[in-house]
């Protein structure tokens, strides 16, 4: 509460900590793959505020007449890649076509969350010039969520993020899909 009187923003909605390994078995598991709203141990709770933050944002989106949505957060580890993805996925649940880029280039967590850890290439490849478009993106199970994964230990990702090939992009993926929720550090 006294946050929202310090910080220019406005506050959407609050998603309270969830445990990710709450059963014995996934404790012992040590399981790699995040917390999904599509997964069963996912608490109501959890689903039920990720569910509002998707319909307040894709509100306030239409509003603006913008579809790109920026997740980030202060530091490392608060949940920004489990909430980036769950916002894509609540979104698609919605019946809209999104794609996920995860423009954390040093440590990217998109493709752990989602249990997606072995890809060729990625938005690593696209902003270095290296692929093409079509040899990079990845459709989530069978839903209308795509990703656009990164791979780990981008030296220079400010320099690519700000690049005209990302700003091609996002052009590109403005006219394609509905959302564009992009997870960056």
């Amino acid at each position: 509460s006294a946050a929202r009187h310090k910080i220019d923003a406005k506050l959407y909605c609050t998603i309270h900590h969830e445990t990710k390994n709450k059963t014995l078995r996934t404790k012992l598991k040590k399981t790699t793959k995040g917390l999904l709203i599509t997964n069963t141990t996912a608490s109501f709770n959890f689903s039920e505020e990720v569910a509002k933050l998707a319909s307040r944002v894709s509100h306030a989106v239409r509003r603006d007449k913008k579809n790109v949505i920026l997740v980030t957060s202060v530091a490392e580890n608060e949940g920004k890649s489990t909430v980036a993805v769950n916002l894509a996925l609540a979104m698609e649940q919605k019946g809209k076509r999104v794609l996920l880029i995860d423009c954390d280039l040093r440590k990217p967590a998109c493709g752990m969350v989602l249990g997606q850890s072995k890809f060729t290439y990625g938005l690593n490849d696209i902003l270095g010039g290296k692929e093409n478009l079509s040899e990079c993106f990845r459709r989530y199970q069978n839903s209308d969520m795509y990703m656009l994964l990164a791979k780990r230990g981008e030296q220079n990702t400010g320099d690519l993020l700000i690049s005209p090939r990302m700003n091609a992009l996002l052009d590109w993926a403005r006219e394609c899909f509905d959302f564009i929720v992009l997870d960056l550090p």
